[in-house]
């Protein structure tokens, strides 16, 4: 039995370096696929293919970056990240940028696990409470995101823009309609201006970032994970906005935040269905239908196979991001930028077919705007919060 877990194990880190290296491949995707084939997996047990859920899961949630810093190829739960991450790209850290994600994700990893007894105990008496209340809190963070901005005007702009998109995109009979909204808004956006700007990529150094007093990242970001973890309807998207608020953050900050947002909420969706009994994500979904009842031992297990999956991935994540380098070193950046934004069309149209096309262009259009008006990318959240706000009212 724990050789078979340990099979699991290493084929879900296989499967979540490929979810996560590949623009446009979810892991709800293959959780989906494995449900739609459960027929050709008699042979193993529910148990096995759940770890293997769940170790492709935190996989992604480290991997993802890489995409996101080297190709500008943005998702709900890295979009946010694009943006600074370029900007430490295009002086020559791009490897720094993604060395953080790590040291958040794996930071996350274990703030979460530490906390789960508490967790476990206080969600069903204070989630109530915030269930009834998420309506005051999401205009307070569009507030506080208007409030926050120099040019207020643009900034709600902005918001009502992305959130008109976010609408219509939610209401179109389009196949992972995120897809194209998200890689328009932070992906092809970035690109294109970078390509306007003539932004020349140096040479990349592998080198360690240095991070001064982290400690109001990591509580902001915790925070904003627990909270978001539990509501549905919100995500990592929404995490990373609530956690930007306040002063201004540094680039390394706001990657080192969505990295723990990142992976902390995959594994919160694990507390939420054992104490509310409430799946907040595809993966979580998938091993409901797989194991009706969670008695501890098996929430232990599901915790030891994030942990060695984040272990294993805090050494090969590095190794994967090296290649990449590789890349860039031997491509003029602004031929990769167009040669990208084609394949990120080219998947959108194949992922999302015509009416995807149509939301990129849109998409973009609003990204390219928001860096024309100097306005923070977290603007552009508006996509995802006014659709959640009216939902709730």
């Amino acid at each position: 039995m724990l050789f078979e877990l340990m099979i699991a194990i290493i084929i879900g880190i296989i499967a979540g370096i490929f979810t996560g290296i590949t623009p446009g491949i979810h892991i709800n995707l293959v959780a989906v696929l494995i449900l739609s084939h459960l027929s050709l997996f008699k042979q193993v047990t529910p148990l096995s293919i759940s770890i293997f859920i769940i170790s492709m899961s935190i996989t992604h949630t480290f991997i993802d970056f890489i995409p996101s810093v080297f190709l500008g190829a943005a998702t709900d739960d890295t979009a946010l990240v694009v943006f600074p991450a370029h900007q430490l790209l295009a002086k020559g850290l791009g490897y720094e940028a993604v060395i953080l994600s790590i040291i958040g994700s794996l930071t996350g990893l274990i703030i979460i696990t530490l906390l789960s007894p508490l967790l476990y105990l206080t969600i069903p008496l204070f989630y109530p409470i915030i269930q009834k209340n998420i309506v005051f809190i999401i205009l307070f963070a569009l507030g506080a995101l208007v409030y926050l901005e120099r040019n207020r005007l643009w900034a709600v702009v902005i918001i009502l823009l992305s959130g008109t998109l976010g609408f219509i995109v939610f209401k179109l009979p389009v196949r992972e309609g995120l897809f194209p909204l998200f890689s328009g808004l932070f992906g092809i956006s970035v690109l294109y201006t970078s390509i306007n700007q003539k932004t020349l990529i140096p040479k990349q150094k592998i080198s360690f970032p240095k991070i001064q007093r982290p400690y109001s990242a990591i509580i902001k970001a915790t925070f904003a994970s627990i909270f978001t973890g539990l509501m549905p309807g919100l995500g990592p998207a929404q995490a990373a906005t609530l956690s930007t608020l306040g002063k201004n953050n540094k680039k390394e900050e706001y990657i080192l935040m969505v990295g723990m947002i990142n992976t902390m909420i995959m594994v919160i969706a694990i507390i939420a269905w054992v104490t509310i009994e409430k799946a907040r994500n595809g993966s979580i979904i998938a091993i409901t239908r797989l194991i009706h009842t969670m008695p501890t031992s098996t929430v232990l297990l599901f915790f030891s196979a994030a942990l060695i999956a984040g272990g294993i991935n805090v050494l090969l994540t590095p190794f994967i991001t090296k290649l990449f380098i590789r890349i860039v070193h031997r491509v003029d950046y602004n031929k990769l930028s167009k040669i990208i934004i084609s394949l990120l069309l080219i998947l959108v149209l194949w992922i999302s077919g015509y009416l995807g096309i149509l939301i990129v262009i849109v998409a973009s259009a609003i990204g390219v705007l928001c860096s024309y008006a100097k306005i923070k990318k977290s603007h552009l959240m508006g996509c995802l919060l006014l659709p959640v706000l009216s939902f709730f009212i």
